[in-house]
């Protein structure tokens, strides 16, 4: 699914945090993984297998497909500019020696 939640619409869905209490979220979370927002292949994979396996446990009907080469590239598409547009919501932030550019 190419569909994501923006931060505003978590915070009506949420409404246990206020829209800057999931934002300050978002900004740790990203210092944390140096901003690096992209999944490799192998990584994918591998979590892929282990979620099936954990899903099979509980259902039968497991509905997460093994991911195929067009969905990997836009799965890379999308992961450069999310890293791109946090890197402009947080310009302070994004020194760009310190950003973690794949692709």
């Amino acid at each position: 699914n190419d569909e994501s939640f923006e931060n505003i619409e978590f915070s009506q869905l949420c409404p246990l945090y206020t829209l800057d209490e999931i934002n300050a979220f978002e900004r740790v979370f990203l210092k944390c993984v140096g901003y690096c927002m992209s999944v490799k292949g192998s990584e994918y994979a591998r979590t892929y297998f282990v979620l099936r396996t954990l899903g099979a446990k509980d259902c039968a009907d497991f509905g997460l497909e093994p991911m195929n080469d067009l969905k990997a590239t836009r799965l890379q598409e999308r992961c450069l500019e999310k890293q791109i547009e946090f890197r402009e919501r947080y310009p302070e932030d994004a020194q760009r020696d310190a950003m973690n550019w794949t692709l």
